[in-house]
This record gives structure tokens, C-alpha cells and sequence, in this order.
């Protein structure tokens, strides 16, 4: 891991979640974004692995560092430093394309290091 991408995650490095009666622990550089469905959630790690958690995508951000992960969409977010390309209707995260709502889009690209 480069110092850089060291100093984008702070202090905090992981999180943990259940797993039926196990606390697993994720590295955040390792989660690429959330998706989510009614009262549970889908947390997509590298290597295409998920993790599915009874918790609404409003209750997993408030546990991610917000300098590092954007929602895009009312049932999505991204972990930024996985964004690969983004066009007006969504991005691309791997293989994954990810919606981007237009109520989302100017947040999203606000929080984007862009070079004119």
C-alpha cells in the first residue's frame, strides 16, 4: 500500500460486520462499492466477493469514511478510489457499471479530483 492511499483512509483502515454470529473484518481499500435492497445490503470487495449485511445504505455509510466513499444513486455508492471511468449515466467500478441518479451527479463529480 502507498503512503498516499494510506493518508486518504486517516486513521481508520477496516470495519467489521456480521457474518451470522462472526465479526468479519473488511479492509476499506478492499471495498469498491454498496449496494443495497430494502433492509440489507451488499458490500463488493476486490476480486469480485461481496458480503451481505442486514443494513440499509444510509447505516453502512454512516460507518465508512466519507472522504473516501460517494453515494451515487438511492440504492448505491462507491468507494472513489476504485472509479475507473464515469459518463452522465453512471460509472464504471471493474466490470460493474454503477447508476449515477442526476439528483447524485454533481455531488459525485464534486468530490472527484478532476484536472482540467
Amino acid at each position: 500500500m502507498n503512503h498516499e492511499r494510506k493518508m486518504y483512509f486517516g486513521k481508520m483502515k477496516y470495519i467489521f460486520i456480521w457474518q451470522g454470529k462472526t465479526l468479519v473484518r473488511l479492509d476499506l481499500e478492499e471495498i469498491t462499492f454498496v449496494s443495497a435492497s430494502d433492509s440489507y445490503s451488499k458490500i463488493f470487495l476486490t476480486g469480485d466477493r461481496y458480503c451481505l449485511v442486514r443494513s440499509t445504505l444510509t447505516a453502512v455509510l454512516a460507518k465508512l469514511p466519507t472522504e473516501a466513499f460517494v453515494r451515487t444513486h438511492r440504492t448505491y455508492a462507491v468507494a472513489i478510489n476504485h472509479i475507473k471511468t464515469l459518463e452522465q449515466e453512471g460509472l464504471h467500478i471493474g466490470k460493474n457499471f454503477i447508476p449515477i441518479s442526476k439528483q447524485y451527479y454533481n455531488a459525485v463529480i464534486a468530490r472527484l479530483p478532476i484536472v482540467d
